[in-house]
């Protein structure tokens, strides 16, 4: 498994952390995972993906096009999600790009970005400048 998901649930967020190789099947499991549950995703504010850490991306097309369905249905549950994807190479950007314009259905608010800092700074401007992406401790 190429991914950890952390969930922070003071600021109804998830987090998804992908390194090493990632691949289709990486993919589509952690979609399963993070909205696997109705009572998880009704709780969801932000979302973020982080592929910073990632050697190789190894996804196809095609599942970029799945993932945005599973999205889509999500978004019946939870329309106000807000989502940002930290797609820091040309490829990684590109499928984010087109993840986008396949969700675009979902009425999520969503953004690519290359950075952590800039994934941070637009979500604080787009729900709550106290965001701290993090578990209290």
């Amino acid at each position: 498994m190429s991914y950890e998901i952390t969930y922070i649930k003071t600021e109804g967020g998830v987090i998804t952390k992908y390194f090493d190789i990632v691949t289709d099947s990486d993919i589509m499991k952690s979609m399963k995972e993070r909205f696997s549950s109705d009572d998880k995703v009704s709780s969801y504010r932000y979302v973020i993906t982080d592929c910073s850490n990632v050697e190789r991306f190894e996804v196809s097309p095609e599942v970029m096009r799945e993932s945005a369905k599973i999205s889509k249905k999500v978004a019946i549950i939870n329309k106000n999600i807000v989502v940002v994807a930290i797609m820091p190479t040309d490829l990684q950007f590109g499928m984010g790009r087109m993840w986008q314009a396949y969700a675009y259905e979902t009425g999520w608010n969503t953004e690519i970005v290359r950075t952590s800092k800039e994934a941070e700074d637009w979500l604080r401007i787009k729900l709550d400048r106290n965001l701290t992406f993090r578990n209290p401790e």
